[in-house]
């Protein structure tokens, strides 16, 4: 896809893989789904969070590629070419990870999906399914930072968003197995690029971080 022909309202923050068939992106503030969908034309798959570890399997769920919403998630993942799934986030984690073998996935890793390790079951679904344990290309997202996320103010208690993703990533995975790309900017600290829940005292804005196999 021409990154010369896209609206410069939508920004690009990062390309997980040189690969013509692979296309990510994170859209702006006012820039939501619905423009996607216009500008586009992706069927769109999006999930209905809820800060667990379930992950679907749309190769599972139908047989047409027509998107759809999926309840009591926080996890998709498609061999299906021209087939995006987004991952709706606020501080939490996306996750995206891509295989050359062309299958993908998107998560949503909150502290309590973290906690329950969705990473590690989204790979596992990789190796169970697809028979896939390696070369394995994974995008971690703008997040909220350790420094910003306080989870007890009595102690001062700190979770590390990204780190602990990245911790659990290497206890199941080798290095030579993956290649990782972090965004590496806090959703708190830069608010000229990112909306915050914690910052922003919680209104209604997201971020969607989205990735599709498309045919070229």
């Amino acid at each position: 896809m021409d990154k010369s022909k896209r609206d410069p309202q939508n920004r690009c923050l990062e390309k997980l893989i040189d690969e013509p068939t692979l296309f990510t992106l994170q859209t702006t503030v006012g820039f939501g789904l619905d423009d996607v969908k216009k500008k586009y034309s992706f069927p769109l798959a999006t999930m209905t969070q809820v800060h667990g570890n379930a992950i679907a399997n749309l190769d599972d769920i139908n047989d047409g590629i027509d998107g759809g919403h999926i309840e009591d998630v926080d996890g998709l993942i498609t061999s299906k070419k021209g087939l995006a799934i987004s991952v709706k986030t606020a501080d939490c984690l996306p996750i995206l990870i891509y295989h050359p073998s062309g299958v993908i996935a998107g998560l949503h890793a909150g502290r309590r999906g973290t906690e329950q390790k969705i990473l590690v079951e989204a790979l596992d679904v990789f190796r169970t399914r697809y028979g896939l344990e390696s070369g394995f290309q994974i995008w971690f997202g703008p997040c909220i930072c350790k420094k910003c996320y306080q989870i007890d103010r009595s102690f001062d208690l700190h979770y590390d968003l990204d780190g602990e993703n990245k911790r659990q990533l290497d206890a199941v995975l080798s290095e030579s197995d993956y290649v990782l790309t972090r965004q590496g900017q806090c959703t708190s600290c830069t608010p000229s690029l990112f909306y915050s829940y914690r910052r922003s005292n919680g209104d209604s804005s997201r971020h969607y971080s989205l990735i599709a196999l498309v045919t070229t």
